[in-house]
């Protein structure tokens, strides 16, 4: 993925990187190979050892992963204090499934990384024959025919499966169910959690 290449070469010279993107997209997965001390804050046992002194979640070997930091308010506001303290690299990775609150700013310390599903290379469906990169480095040698073996059908299929890493290996019912399952979860559950009020949960699902 390309922002796990990023995120490998943020890794090493920055303190603090949050990791952020909608649900399923990998952000967990990504930064839990690559932390040694891991705190799951979306389980309520971790979350309450958490809250009763932020400052725990410091304790142990670094890289950290603070998964669902947000679920205990204290916590990022004790990693940023830890970066003032020391601004050495690679010592925290930060998770969350929607933006930030506004009031926690991590400008200058927490640098951010916005997680994206797979593209169609990714996904080993199609390969890239231009690099908008070469381009702006001068190399103007791309393909001319501009094809591909791709139909219209073939990307709209594409389109509705998703590019979630966790659903590639579903088909037919099984991957619908699991979309389904998705969408259910953020007009019952993540939009009231981040204090959006759904007054008519039927019209957000059909938008």
């Amino acid at each position: 993925m390309l922002q796990t290449s990023e995120l490998q070469r943020l890794l090493p010279s920055l303190p603090a990187i949050l990791l952020d993107g909608p649900k399923a997209v990998g952000k967990t997965a990504t930064a839990v190979q690559r932390a040694q001390t891991v705190w799951r804050l979306s389980r309520a046992a971790e979350a309450s050892v958490a809250a009763a002194d932020p400052r725990v979640v410091l304790e142990g070997l670094p890289p950290f992963l603070l998964d669902e930091y947000q679920r205990v308010p204290g916590v990022f506001d004790a990693v940023r204090d830890a970066v003032d303290e020391d601004f050495g690299p690679g010592r925290f990775l930060l998770t969350r499934s929607a933006p930030p609150l506004d009031s926690y700013s991590g400008a200058g310390r927490i640098a951010k990384v916005r997680m994206r599903p797979l593209t169609l290379p990714e996904r080993g469906v199609s390969k890239v024959s231009v690099s908008l990169a070469s381009l702006f480095e001068g190399d103007f040698d791309v393909p001319v025919t501009g094809m591909s073996d791709l139909r219209l059908t073939d990307y709209a299929d594409l389109i509705l499966a998703s590019g979630f890493p966790g659903l590639q290996h579903l088909r037919g019912r099984a991957l619908q169910i699991q979309l389904d399952g998705y969408l259910e979860r953020i007009v019952d559950r993540d939009m009231s959690e981040e204090g959006h009020r759904v007054r008519r949960p039927l019209r957000v699902r059909v938008w």
